[in-house]
């Protein structure tokens, strides 16, 4: 399995008020032009598939091409385009930053990804995998920075691959301070911990849920149609907020 570009939450937005071209964010397998830390488009969308609106509110911050390798003598190379994004929280900060992988070139539809997109140890995963179909979404809590005590971030990953070199991959960080869990460490979100912390508890009970329905955007997404609506019954990230943390940011 692959590793995404980590993205630290470091990024100034305040003056940056332009809006993203519209449509595809590559053109000919190319980053098109666009304005960093400018608004997304609601009509963009990456290698011709749609992309995660969140609230609105996604700026980019990098738009770039990769590649798989062929690891067999009959399987073939297939382009793949990046794009990351973030969003700012209301009371300053960024709330959360997402990373999209996709392929912008399709192969014989008997070529897939191979890989364990879902094995080792995670706070939380769900695995759909069909046959050769990778549908697979975990959720972790990423240690303290180098400079920080407590939990830096909410990492979702979300892992489709399909037949013909198809891929939707997603990387999804949500800034643990803006949802009001600076303080915690890695512990405080075993199994047993929670059973003692309904706070905490309830909130990776909803994020369980909430990234339940990004994984089956994301795995309706990768269709061959490619519906733009394919994220329509995913929330806001807002929706996550504790209610303490939505009062702070009114």
């Amino acid at each position: 399995m692959k590793s995404m570009k980590a993205v630290t939450f470091s990024f100034v937005l305040g003056l940056f008020a332009l809006t993203a071209n519209a449509d595809d964010l590559f053109v000919d397998g190319k980053p098109a032009h666009y304005v960093q830390y400018a608004h997304l488009a609601p009509s963009s969308s990456v290698g011709g598939y749609p992309i995660y609106q969140g609230d609105g509110d996604w700026r980019v911050i990098d738009v770039v091409p990769s590649q798989t390798h062929a690891v067999s003598g009959d399987a073939e190379s297939i382009k793949m385009g990046i794009a990351g994004f973030l969003q700012p929280a209301l009371q300053g900060g960024d709330l959360a930053s997402m990373w999209v992988r996709v392929n912008l070139t399709t192969t014989g539809v008997n070529q897939y990804m191979t890989g364990s997109p879902c094995g080792g140890a995670h706070m939380v995963a769900v695995n759909h995998i069909t046959g050769r179909d990778d549908n697979c979404m975990t959720i972790d809590v990423a240690p303290p920075s180098a400079a920080g005590k407590g939990v830096s971030h909410f990492w979702i990953r979300i892992t489709q691959n399909r037949s013909a070199g198809r891929s939707y991959h997603m990387d999804l960080r949500l800034n643990a301070s803006a949802f009001g869990f600076a303080n915690t460490v890695p512990a405080d979100w075993s199994t047993e911990a929670l059973g003692a912390a309904p706070a905490r508890k309830a909130f990776t009970e909803n994020l369980q849920q909430w990234a339940v329905l990004l994984q089956n955007g994301a795995n309706r997404a990768l269709e061959f149609g490619k519906p733009m609506d394919a994220f329509s019954k995913v929330p806001p990230l807002s929706s996550l907020l504790p209610p303490s943390q939505v009062l702070a940011n009114q």
